[in-house]
C-alpha cells in the first residue's frame, strides 16, 4: 500500500486498465480510482478493451470516457492494472509487459497471485478483500482523496456485484463497514440495484429461461450444469453482454458440490463459469479452472476453451458435449 500511494502521489499521468469481459468490480474499481485521481489533479485515462457493459454504463462520465485501446507506454505515465493478476487478462499482454519493463506499472488485485507479481513497481494485493473496489477505497483514503458521491457509487457497485449483494462469504465485517461509509458519502444504492439487478432485457430473460430449462445433474449427482449456445443468442437477439451474471441466477441447485455454466458466446469458443454453493466452501474450483487454462477464486472461477456445444437430444435431456 505505502509504495503504491507514494507512486500515485508523484505521478502526473496514469493509464488505468482492468480485465476483458469486465464485470461490476472491474468497471467500479477502474472508474472509482479514475475519478478520485482526477480530483487530485492527475491526468487519467481509463481503459477497458471490451468497453463498458450496458449494465454499468450509468457509472461512466462522458467528461472522462473509457478508451478501448491501451496506449503505448512512455516514461511519464504510470499504468495501473485493477482486478487482474495476469497481463493476459487485460487483453493486451504485450503492452502491459512493456509498462513493466519501463518500471511504470502498479497492480491492485484480490485474486491469487499472477504473472504481474514481482514485475511491477507496486503490487497491492489482498485476497481477503471482497473486491478490488474495496481496496481502491483504502487507497483513496490513504491519498487523502475526497470520496464524492460519484466515486462512492462506483466503488459500491464493484463491492455489491463481487459479493452478489453481500451474500457471499467474501463479505467481511470490514466490507460492510466500507459499504456503510460509501453510503454515507453518497453512493446511490437505489440506482445501483435498479440498473444491475432489476432491469433485464427480454433477450436476457429468455436466456435465463433457456439456462434454467437445461439444468442437469452429473452422473455422481455432485455437479450441476447448464449451457447456452451461440444459436440461443441469435434466436432471441441477445449479445454476449446479456450473459453477464446468468451463472449466479442459475447456480441455485441444492446439495451439489459446484455448478458449471457453459456459454458459447461466439462460435468455436466456450466459456465456463464455476460456482461453489455457500454450504460447500471447503471445495475449491480454482484448480479445475487453472487446469483448463483459466483461474479465479476458490468459490468462483472460470475458463475458456475451443470447441462446440452439442446435445444428442433436444434441450440436453441426455447430456451435452464439447466437441
Amino acid at each position: 500500500m505505502d509504495q503504491l500511494v507514494s507512486l500515485l502521489k508523484t505521478c502526473e499521468r496514469a493509464v488505468l486498465v482492468s480485465h476483458v469481459r469486465p464485470d461490476g468490480d472491474a468497471v467500479g474499481s477502474l472508474l472509482g480510482l479514475s475519478y478520485g485521481l482526477r480530483s487530485l489533479g492527475k491526468e487519467v485515462l481509463p481503459v477497458l478493451l471490451d468497453g463498458v457493459p450496458k449494465a454499468f454504463a450509468f457509472l461512466e462520465d462522458q467528461s472522462l470516457p473509457v478508451a478501448q485501446v491501451l496506449p503505448e507506454p512512455d516514461t511519464q505515465a504510470l499504468c495501473i492494472v485493477l482486478d487482474a493478476a495476469d497481463a493476459a487478462r487485460t487483453g493486451d499482454k504485450e503492452k502491459v509487459k512493456l509498462y513493466c519493463n519501463r518500471q511504470g506499472l502498479a497492480v491492485i488485485d484480490h485474486h491469487p497471485l499472477g504473472d504481474l507479481e514481482g514485475r511491477s513497481s507496486a503490487y497491492y494485493h489482498n485476497m481477503g478483500a471482497s473486491s478490488a473496489s474495496e481496496m481502491v477505497y483504502e487507497v483513496l483514503v490513504a491519498l487523502g482523496c475526497k470520496i464524492t458521491p460519484q466515486v462512492a457509487t462506483c466503488l459500491y457497485t464493484g463491492m455489491y456485484t463481487d459479493t452478489s449483494g453481500f451474500r457471499h462469504s467474501n463479505t467481511t465485517p470490514h466490507t460492510l463497514e466500507v459499504a456503510s461509509e460509501l453510503l454515507r458519502r453518497g453512493a446511490n444504492l437505489r440506482r445501483i440495484v435498479n440498473e444491475i439487478g432489476q432491469q433485464k432485457s427480454i433477450a436476457r430473460l429468455k436466456l435465463i429461461g433457456a439456462a434454467m430449462r437445461r439444468v442437469l445433474l452429473g452422473r455422481n449427482k455432485q455437479v450441476a450444469y447448464s449451457v447456452i449456445q451461440n444459436t440461443d443468442l441469435t434466436a432471441v437477439g441477445a449479445t454476449p453482454e446479456d450473459l453477464i451474471g446468468i451463472v449466479n441466477q442459475v447456480s441455485v441447485v441444492p446439495d451439489v458440490s459446484f455448478f458449471m455454466m457453459l456459454t458459447e458466446e461466439t462460435p468455436g469458443r466456450i466459456k465456463g463459469s464455476l460456482r461453489v454453493p455457500e454450504g460447500k466452501r471447503k471445495i475449491s474450483v480454482r484448480p479445475l479452472a487453472r487446469l483448463l487454462g483459466g483461474g479465479g477464486h476458490a468459490s468462483a472461477a472460470g475458463f475458456e476453451v475451443r470447441g462446440k456445444l452439442s446435445s444428442p437430444e433436444k434441450d440436453g435431456e441426455k447430456g451435452w458435449q464439447i466437441l
